[in-house]
């Protein structure tokens, strides 16, 4: 959370505000954000056109840039994971 903390407010990064565990499980909290994820978008209407996979993409890519900067690897980047 401290690492986190640390990195430069981006629209593409939503910083988590929580580490616990619990019940044996660890987990991380991000705060609730509005949105269709990537994934929903082309399950309702196909692929996107190449020029909004490419904006979609780019975005995901400053934001990783971002956090990788700061030394935090995302992990788990998927289309379910992006919104849009």
């Amino acid at each position: 959370v401290q690492a986190v903390a640390k990195l430069p407010p981006h629209p593409a990064v939503v910083p988590f505000v929580d580490i616990d565990s619990a019940g044996g499980s660890h987990y991380l909290a991000w705060p609730f954000v509005e949105g269709t994820t990537l994934a929903e978008a082309v399950r309702r209407s196909g692929p996107l056109p190449p020029a909004d996979a490419v904006r979609v993409l780019a975005k995901a890519a400053d934001g990783l840039a971002v956090c990788h900067a700061g030394g935090i690897a995302h992990g788990l980047l998927k289309p379910s994971n992006l919104l849009l």
